[in-house]
């Protein structure tokens, strides 16, 4: 061997994939994506909630009587708790009053939840039977509320 081979380096060994630019580029993308995905969805999706300056007066707001008496109809009772006894209908047990806030919200105020339901679930059942049908009192109902007797918010449905 003379002295200039041995002195010379040896060949360069490739970099591992992991190390190139591109692949690097790849993981911080893909874990972008998947931090995106479990991040919560906002933006102009959802209508924000409404001021209190923005508020419409209650005089838009339908009674809580053509209220009550569209979901009576729908349910098929007399009463929301003969609908909870007799047709077991839990979302509508316990219900102390309707009370519209103005055209698209309503608050549920009830003693207490039927066991095995959550306030989301009745907010939801109050929206879904309420805003049906072409005679419904409240057609743009977006946002109902359930709360207990101290005014607690039990769950909501948007």
């Amino acid at each position: 061997m003379t002295e200039v081979e041995a002195s010379a380096p040896p060949p360069p060994t490739p970099r591992p994939f992991y190390l190139r630019w591109w692949f690097v580029l790849i993981v911080i993308l893909a874990a972008l994506a998947v931090i995106g995905s479990l991040l919560p969805r906002t933006g102009s999706r959802s209508a924000p909630p409404p001021s209190p300056a923005s508020t419409p007066s209650t005089s838009s707001a339908p009674s809580a009587v053509a209220v009550t008496a569209h979901m009576l109809a729908a349910l098929g009772q007399p009463t929301l708790q003969q609908a909870c006894e007799k047709d077991r209908v839990a979302w509508a047990c316990n219900v102390v009053s309707i009370d519209p806030l103005d055209d698209s919200e309503l608050r549920v105020r009830v003693t207490a939840l039927a066991p095995g339901e959550n306030g989301a679930v009745v907010a939801l059942e109050f929206r879904t039977h309420i805003a049906a049908g072409p005679d419904s009192p409240m057609p743009g109902l977006r946002r109902v509320i359930v709360v207990d007797p101290a005014g607690n918010e039990l769950g909501s449905a948007q």
